[in-house]
């Protein structure tokens, strides 16, 4: 077996041989196996009609690579640390990776350098799992694949990673204030480079990040300040998009408002959340969103006109949700 990696990087005259060979093997009792990233191959159009050729001549069988399942992932960290490993690690590590093996070795990797993940006398401990970065490594490759695009879409890509990892063409166009027809040309862009998906949902034009990744890397790259304002900007955008269904996106606008540093704001919706949470019998959720609320208002330390009523009224809500929980 010849095994042939990278075959997108791969000059004509070396495809052209590699064609030659294709054929001449043809009735030998050799394999030969080459990898390719098919994004990049696209792009290199002499590349893909040789590609085209050797498939359309029955020389080759396309096999494409998926991507690993979370029992796969599961069996790459126990082959690594052994069979005892904390249980909130595979998940994390799955959601981060969505499965790129590539991925998920250099987090595994980038976990033991940043003491995130560290050695007992039996089994692995773990730190706060939430402040994990992403590692220099994937960092750049997805640099690499953002080089397909120019300042303007990644602009766009930096304001989309902020929304979240999914995104609304709505909301997207709150935000950015583009003019509708230009905004639809930078997401076509995206879109053939693959750096983002088409979600679909009725009634709803939504998209989403290829990569968990590349949406952190876009999100990590925005400096505190202006991620701040971008945040508050995407909650009124949220507002105003969807004021007529605005119960749906209770949770949404209390994380963007959190996050814009709009304490009034949030206050309000969290105890909306923790309402519409209530009503569900959702009793975790609506007793996290209640105590958010009541936190945000002994961290502002002084209370503006009917805000000890809400505080007296989201404590009776909160005693409700407990006795809930307890089944008293």
């Amino acid at each position: 077996m010849l095994f042939l990696d990278d075959l997108q990087w791969v000059d004509d005259a070396s495809m052209a041989l590699l064609h030659h060979m294709a054929r001449a093997v043809a009735a030998e009792h050799l394999l030969i196996v080459g990898a390719y990233r098919d994004q990049e191959m696209e792009d290199q159009h002499s590349l893909s009609r040789s590609a085209a050729e050797i498939n359309r001549e029955r020389l080759s069988y396309t096999l494409p690579l998926r991507r690993l399942t979370f029992d796969n992932v599961l069996q790459m960290i126990r082959q690594t640390f052994g069979e005892k490993v904390p249980s909130e690690l595979p998940d994390m590590v799955y959601y981060k990776t969505e499965g790129n093996p590539f991925f998920v070795e250099e987090m595994l990797r980038s976990l033991v350098e940043e003491e995130a993940l560290y050695p007992l006398e039996k089994g692995w401990g773990v730190k706060n799992l939430s402040d994990v970065h992403v590692p220099r490594s994937i960092k750049e490759v997805l640099a690499k694949r953002l080089e397909s695009v120019d300042e303007e879409a990644r602009h766009v890509l930096s304001a989309a990673a902020v929304i979240g990892r999914e995104f609304s063409f709505p909301v997207l166009r709150e935000v950015i204030g583009l003019d509708e027809n230009r905004l639809i040309d930078i997401i076509d862009k995206c879109l053939q480079a693959r750096l983002v998906v088409a979600r679909h949902i009725l009634g709803e034009e939504v998209y989403a990040f290829a990569d968990t990744q590349l949406r952190d890397v876009l999100y990590e790259d925005v400096s505190p300040v202006r991620r701040r304002r971008q945040h508050m900007k995407v909650g009124e955008a949220v507002e105003k998009v969807y004021a007529q269904k605005i119960d749906g996106y209770l949770e949404v606008l209390a994380y963007h408002f959190l996050e814009g540093n709009d304490l009034s704001k949030t206050i309000d919706y969290a105890q909306k959340a923790g309402d519409k949470a209530a009503r569900l019998f959702a009793w975790d959720q609506a007793r996290r969103y209640y105590e958010t609320a009541l936190k945000l208002m002994e961290k502002r330390g002084q209370y503006i006109e009917g805000e000890l009523a809400k505080k007296a009224e989201i404590l009776k809500s909160l005693a409700v949700v407990s006795s809930s929980q307890t089944g008293q």
